[in-house]
């Protein structure tokens, strides 16, 4: 699990992250790759390519009370990487940073519709289209 950036120590006990790598891209037949620039706290900061062409880009945006999510657990699988901080809210504010490029089966805008994020119950998963070639970014603002 990759979490980077700077966070108060009640803000990294309130994360929890479920199994998972933290390899960007869930690719068998082509090279993926992710270039940020700074600290990331956008989803405009990330670039995101697939075999030296850029990846069909795509945003969600959740806001969760701390009310609904004390301890906010994060189960993510290959092809995810995240990052965490401090935020200035006083509830998470998560950002999810989605690529695809096309594939033998589908076009990457249906591979992009494919990959979404989902808070229930206070986890956060991440559901991915069965092709290759996508990939996800978290950003998560924790409260302050």
């Amino acid at each position: 699990m990759k979490v980077s950036g700077i966070m108060s120590r009640a803000a990294m006990a309130a994360i929890i992250l479920g199994s998972g790598t933290a390899v960007f891209a869930h690719t068998h037949n082509s090279h993926a790759s992710m270039t940020t620039h700074g600290r990331i706290t956008s989803c405009d900061q990330i670039e995101f390519s697939f075999d030296d062409r850029p990846a069909a880009r795509d945003e969600q945006t959740f806001n969760i009370a701390r009310s609904q999510a004390p301890t906010l657990k994060a189960h993510l699988s290959e092809g995810v990487g995240l990052t965490a901080f401090t935020g200035s809210s006083s509830d998470y504010v998560v950002h999810a940073c989605k690529a695809a490029s096309a594939n033998y089966s589908a076009p990457s805008d249906e591979n992009l519709a494919a990959i979404r994020a989902e808070f229930s119950n206070g986890e956060l998963r991440v559901h991915s289209p069965e092709s290759d070639n996508w990939g996800m970014y978290l950003i998560v603002e924790a409260p302050a």
